[in-house]
């Protein structure tokens, strides 16, 4: 028996399977059931758990794919990704959005990126505790392009107590106003959490909130906060969207308005920038690709000066350049070439400032001293849990290695792009969510030797524009495994997974609810079993278990038959943000079985739990 259920308000496709035999998708509002006339059980049966979204890659050619980790924020640079520039026949770069410089540089850490644009605070942070990274290049220096906004009513610094401000953690936005606060004397209390809501924030100080853009941008529509530290698109949508709380007196609904800007901060000492930011293990095998990587920038930023918004970079006609730069900071489906955001986007790339490489060649021990200021500061903020000890600045310049910019002038990337610059067409590939899901509702089935049914009949998920398509986000789907006897067990085969760490996770449980293996990442093909063995809990007893899995109090196991018995369940889960691969994407999703395998008296390893190490 398989017993699924899926938390989604839509439906996506199948992975193809030999011994498949399909069931319709089911509203997510009906419970749908399936059974099929069960026989010789005790025999060897398998039943694919077809959650996979094995993609098909946009070209079959590359025999690389370096992944580089990217914000939304509208730079000179960015028209590298969507041109694919920096690609080859045989290397393919494939650009994955990320929510801020703190998971950016947890990929880092995990090796699910090689390269990633991280902003000076979370750069810091991450040297502070001797992180595996190198620095090759300034991006940028911030400028206009990130602050603090507000809502009506608030005018000042002084006007922040008793209010509740997000921003996301260790990001250099996080820095810059923690840096306001404490310029302006006030005291703050830090929570990762948004406080209930209608709840009051104390009166004497301010609340920081540190939250995703994403939930930032929900939590100010909500009026749950009144304002937030932020860049990039969420600047340009809570500047753009009013408030959702109640104004006060004398207000009324609007977009919020900027206090404090990134370059006020600087003119106080507190400068912010980002850096590229390169993965030690990848650049000790790679350097002649971060060469390349290196050189474009710095072409793609003196290109822009030497332009001033004119030519390829003009917000109009012939603004192929900068029209690259609207599709990558919109990717709008079917195309992500939308016109509509090119005035915005060259308003958004000229709030930034770009050093050239000659500048940032004379300012290293610059660059150091403000990044070792800047994880001092967020040390005495109890943001960093520890610095270096000793000749910090030293131990920061050693993070900073100049030979790409070096490489990068020998080779004449200061005259910008010539005749081989990016191109508009056609637009690299990107992943697009699914409109489909692994899951359809509810449903009950008994699989034999000779039928395997699929639980999920339509992966791998299409989009719109007809390529493979990513897994949904905010997805929960749970599926229960039962066998007719109390005594045998299952085994769960998983022989490939691919997903966005540490949230978009496969999880394995126990008949009890146990928690037995999680699987998440973009790792090689785990290759990975997990037996379990079934216990006295019947399906009649799944309830319990499935309710504490999906949260969902109105949970139905009805049955078509009694006498089943659990032996695990398993659980899809994927959180609200989608990293969109734009490139020659490679595949998401998973692809797992379950089967009988014997029976507990096979398993003399097995846990109290009826769970087997493996």
């Amino acid at each position: 028996h398989l017993v699924g259920r899926c938390v989604a308000t839509s439906l996506r496709p199948p992975l193809s399977a030999p011994l498949a035999a399909s069931l319709e998708p089911t509203s997510a509002t009906t419970a749908a059931r399936f059974s099929l006339a069960a026989s010789g059980m005790r025999r060897l049966a398998a039943a694919a758990l077809a959650a996979a979204a094995l993609l098909r890659p946009a070209s079959s050619e590359c025999s690389k794919h370096i992944r580089f980790g990217t914000f939304d924020e509208a730079n000179p640079y960015a028209a590298l990704a969507p041109s694919q520039w920096l690609d080859d026949d045989e290397v393919c770069w494939v650009y994955y959005r990320q929510l801020s410089g703190g998971r950016a540089v947890a990929h880092l850490d995990s090796g699910e990126l090689d390269v990633a644009m991280l902003g000076s605070t979370p750069y810091a942070t991450a040297v502070a505790r001797g992180a595996a990274l190198t620095a090759v290049a300034v991006l940028h220096n911030k400028g206009t392009a990130q602050a603090l906004v507000v809502r009506c009513a608030l005018h000042g610094p002084q006007d922040l107590r008793g209010t509740t401000i997000a921003t996301p953690r260790y990001s250099t936005t996080h820095y810059i106003l923690l840096a306001a606060l404490d310029e302006a004397g006030l005291d703050h209390v830090e929570t990762a959490e948004l406080p209930s809501a209608g709840a009051a924030a104390a009166a004497d100080r301010v609340t920081v909130v540190t939250i995703s853009p994403t939930e930032i941008e929900a939590a100010w529509s909500a009026g749950r906060i009144d304002g937030g530290a932020v860049w990039g698109n969420t600047l340009v949508n809570l500047t753009s969207a009013d408030w959702g709380g109640s104004p006060p007196s004398g207000c009324q609904p609007e977009p919020a308005h900027e206090m404090i800007t990134a370059e006020m901060l600087a003119l106080w000492g507190y400068e912010t920038l980002n850096v590229l930011a390169v993965r030690n293990a990848f650049l000790s095998r790679n350097e002649a690709l971060v060469e390349r990587l290196a050189a474009g920038i710095v072409r793609a930023n003196a290109d822009y000066r030497l332009a001033s918004e004119r030519g390829r970079w003009a917000a109009g006609p012939g603004g192929e350049y900068n029209s690259l730069v609207s599709a990558f900071v919109a990717l709008e489906a079917p195309g992500y070439d939308s016109n509509v955001t090119l005035a915005r986007v060259a308003d958004r790339v000229a709030k930034f400032e770009y050093p050239t490489a000659e500048q940032q060649l004379e300012e290293q021990s610059y660059l150091a001293a403000q990044i070792e200021k800047q994880a001092d500061f967020m040390f005495s903020q109890k943001v960093l849990a520890s610095i270096p000890n000793a000749s910090g600045t030293d131990v920061y310049a050693t993070y900073f290695n100049a030979s790409f910019l070096e490489a990068a002038l020998a080779a004449g990337a200061a005259s910008g792009f010539d005749s081989d610059g990016p191109r508009a067409s056609p637009l690299a590939p990107l992943q697009q969510e699914s409109v489909l899901t692994p899951c359809a509702g509810w449903a009950v089935e008994v699989v034999n030797a000779s039928h395997a049914p699929v639980l999920a009949p339509h992966w791998p998920p299409p989009h719109a524009g007809g390529g493979g398509g990513a897994y949904r986000t905010d997805e929960s789907c749970v599926w229960a495994v039962a066998v007719e006897e109390p005594t045998q067990c299952v085994e769960l085969r998983l022989p490939f997974l691919s997903s966005e760490p540490p949230h978009d996770v496969l999880e394995v449980f126990s008949s009890s609810g146990l928690l037995i293996s999680s699987f998440t990442g973009r790792a090689s093909p785990p290759n990975a079993t997990v037996r379990a063995c079934a216990n006295s809990t019947t399906l009649a007893g799944a309830a319990a278990v499935g309710t504490a899995l999906t949260a969902d109090r109105d949970l139905d196991v009805s049955l078509p038959e009694a006498g089943a018995f659990l032996a695990m369940f398993l659980r899809w889960s994927t959180d609200g943000h989608d990293e969109m691969q734009l490139g020659n994407y490679t595949a998401v999703g998973f692809r797992a079985s379950v089967s009988l395998e014997g029976d507990a008296s096979d398993c003399p390893s097995c846990g109290p739990h009826g769970v087997a190490d493996s």
